[in-house]
């Protein structure tokens, strides 16, 4: 990785084939910031002020954004186009549209979708007695619902996510200089993983069976989730966390202005605020890499702070009745730690590192990545280890695109070229046995049966608990008096059954 003060000089593109990566970072941009001014229309705020939030802010975004187009790379339509069809194809097994077979992550996020699309804004859940106001990161679910209850409402989660996440590939081409690069990373991205499968051996060895078909559970359910995981269990964590990624590590390469990553830090956080907070080590550097080398200008201070004002409803919605959502440091043992750390950061981590040997100032951000994932399993929020696994997209993707430099990236002698690739291909074909239980997952099981409950009931079926989960939900008694008084409007009659069909579960590895 090139120092960030390096900017990069591209001559002007006339194409019209193609378009300025700036141009695509600032629609990416923008949509973020569209979804966060619909927040304003779900708290209650009039509709004509959250439609002009969401037009100027959005608009303003995106002026502010689309600037040094002039210095920025094109992509061409033709990997626009190829970008469209891997992150529609992704997304479909992953069960968005109903397709496929969606994992059971997914009952909670069709209810929400469905909840908000059903409902008129705000509106709260009755359960045991008490009153509830939806409180869970919305950023994915808002756009979607608009397109009101039916098929229609998948079709349009479908399509937003494909967009974002077409313009998150896209961008990512743009750290690369040809085509085979471009398709090699590709290839290796989405199939990147940590040695899961290994993990599963060591505990069939000592008598506990071995079950293979959600294996990342392997380790007390320490988890780094491969990108496949990510995309077909997680996809709001997963988009909001490879923006950021990709926003620095264009700017790191002199490719954008640090304006667009540090837009995106806040814009991201109403989609995935575990995310947000894998981001904060990185922000830091950025910060004090940019004050040293002052390589920023008043337009990155305007859209950082433009960012923030539209992103200041959401970060404080979010913290509505934050004290029943528990938050402690773990108590991990020492050998359950190792393994993890072994298994899941080591092969990855040195071989991204002698891939970066060319480049000391490139294994800055290696180093912060691998110190973050080592860091991330002592934090808990929440009920389970959801801040290691979303916390961790954006280290994880800084390593992947580290790693990825061992297959297209190195220029030494041509025999430790080729062992460091050999070897590279090793680790990543034993890690990619976990994304190919997933794929298989996919395919082999009924599509997703459309939901009946509210997020109350499946709540409810899921734990067998009339208590809610804490991450989605908010005591109505603990609001300002504006959203206390929300209309009781979901979790009332409950069906029988949540699922119009059969929703297996997967086996996971323990």
């Amino acid at each position: 990785m090139a120092s960030a003060a390096a900017t990069v000089q591209l001559p002007r593109t006339r194409s019209k084939t193609a378009v300025p990566a700036t141009r695509l970072a600032a629609g990416v941009l923008a949509l973020f910031g569209l979804d966060n001014s619909l927040l304003l229309g779900f708290l209650g705020f009039p509709p004509w002020l959250a439609g002009a939030v969401m037009l100027a802010g959005g608009l303003l975004l995106f002026r502010i954004a689309d600037r040094r187009a002039a210095h920025c790379p094109a992509i061409p339509l033709s990997t626009l186009g190829c970008a469209l069809a891997v992150a529609l194809l992704l997304l479909l097994l992953g069960g968005e549209g109903r397709v496929f077979y969606a994992n059971p992550d997914w009952q909670v996020r069709d209810a929400v979708l469905a909840d908000l699309a059903g409902h008129h804004w705000p509106f709260a859940y009755a359960i045991g007695g008490q009153t509830y106001l939806l409180r869970a990161p919305l950023g994915m679910y808002l756009l979607p619902a608009l397109a009101g209850k039916g098929a229609l409402l998948d079709l349009a989660l479908l399509a937003s996510n494909t967009v974002r996440l077409a313009g998150i590939l896209a961008l990512g081409s743009c750290l690369f200089n040809r085509a085979g690069q471009r398709w090699i990373a590709l290839g290796a991205f989405l199939i990147f993983s940590g040695w899961d499968a290994v993990g599963v051996l060591l505990h069939a060895g000592q008598g506990i069976p071995a079950v293979w078909d959600h294996i990342e559970a392997w380790n007390m359910g320490l988890q780094y989730s491969s990108t496949i995981t990510l995309a077909f269990w997680a996809p709001n964590h997963a988009i909001a966390g490879w923006t950021c990624a990709v926003m620095y590590l264009l700017w790191r390469r002199g490719l954008m202005p640090i304006g667009m990553f540090a837009a995106a830090v806040p814009l991201i956080a109403l989609w995935s605020p575990l995310a947000a907070i894998g981001t904060v080590p990185f922000v830091i550097e950025a910060g004090i890499t940019t004050l040293r080398t002052r390589n920023f200008d008043w337009r990155d201070v305007a859209l950082a702070s433009v960012a923030l004002a539209l992103a200041l409803p959401g970060l404080w919605f979010q913290h509505l009745d934050s004290g029943s959502l528990p938050m402690r440091w773990r108590e991990i043992p020492p050998g359950i730690l190792s393994i993890l750390w072994l298994l899941e950061i080591a092969p990855l981590a040195l071989i991204a590192w002698e891939a970066q040997a060319e480049d000391a100032r490139g294994r800055l951000p290696l180093l912060i990545a691998v110190g973050s994932l080592m860091i991330l399993p002592f934090a808990q929020i929440g009920e389970s280890a959801d801040l290691q696994m979303r916390g961790a997209i954006m280290p994880l993707t800084i390593l992947a695109f580290a790693f990825i430099g061992a297959l297209t990236g190195i220029k030494r002698h041509p025999d430790r070229t080729a062992v460091l690739r050999m070897v590279a291909l090793v680790v990543l074909a034993i890690g990619s046995i976990t994304p190919m239980l997933e794929v298989r997952r996919a395919l082999i099981e009924p599509a997703t049966p459309p939901p009946l409950c509210s997020l109350a009931g499946v709540w409810h079926r899921q734990s067998g608990r009339a208590a809610p989960y804490g991450a989605y939900l908010a005591r109505t008694r603990a609001l300002p008096v504006w959203l206390a008084g929300a209309p009781v409007e979901a979790g009332l009659n409950e069906p029988g059954r949540c699922w119009a069909g059969v929703w297996p579960s997967p086996r996971f590895a323990k």
